[in-house]
């Protein structure tokens, strides 16, 4: 089983690109990360199947890849451990954990946002390997491209846009999310988007720029 820490810093310096599936993906021509250190969220996947790494902390969009896209698996994939919600059991049961993936422990949501700072300054020292944020996957991805060393980080598809308290996604990620959800987007999109601007902020005092474009 690989923990992160063995990608600690791999991409010291680096700029890297971090893909949602939110509807503006839909305006990127299918290469517009070919030659670019990038991870997908999820759905995104669907969208830019090649790039260098995938991260997810549901369980249940894992299943919908390992039934619908089984090579998903057989990539290297960054994973909560376990996936957020879920066992040790249920995840081990979902992935085989000497698969070429890396681990990070799941942080639960909504930790006090003062905490905030410090979770990104030890990212950053590489001191913590234990993740999270507030009801996005985007959260704990971003601490993943801190930890690795990336200091010029481009997030694209990510609008935490919702639409009668469901979250909205790109064309191919629609059909993909069809019956994951059980939770109303009502209110956490407003919650995500918060959290999403405290990580920025924090990220600028350690010298790490992220565009959220």
């Amino acid at each position: 089983m690989n923990w992160i820490d063995k990608l600690k810093n791999k991409h010291l310096g680096k700029e890297i690109f971090i893909a949602g599936a939110g509807p503006s993906l839909d305006g990127y021509p299918d290469d517009f990360l070919e030659n670019r250190l990038a991870i997908t969220l999820h759905n995104a996947y669907l969208k830019f199947p090649n790039t260098q790494y995938r991260h997810a902390n549901e369980m249940d969009r894992v299943q919908w890849f390992k039934k619908n896209k089984p090579e998903y698996l057989d990539k290297v994939n960054i994973f909560a451990w376990p996936f957020y919600g879920r066992t040790k059991r249920e995840t081990e049961e979902t992935i085989d954990p000497d698969r070429n993936n890396y681990y990070f422990f799941a942080l639960r949501d909504n930790y006090p946002e003062e905490r905030i700072p410090f979770k990104v300054k030890e990212a950053k020292e590489g001191t913590a390997i234990d993740f999270g944020g507030y009801g996005t996957c985007l959260h704990a991805c971003l601490f993943v491209a801190i930890y690795m060393g990336c200091s010029l980080i481009n997030i694209i598809g990510c609008e935490h846009r919702v639409k009668k308290g469901r979250p909205q996604y790109f064309g191919l990620g629609e059909k993909a999310a069809e019956g994951l959800h059980d939770r109303n987007y009502l209110t956490l999109g407003k919650i995500q988007t918060r959290g999403t601007k405290l990580i920025i902020d924090a990220c600028k005092n350690q010298g790490i720029v992220i565009n959220w474009i």
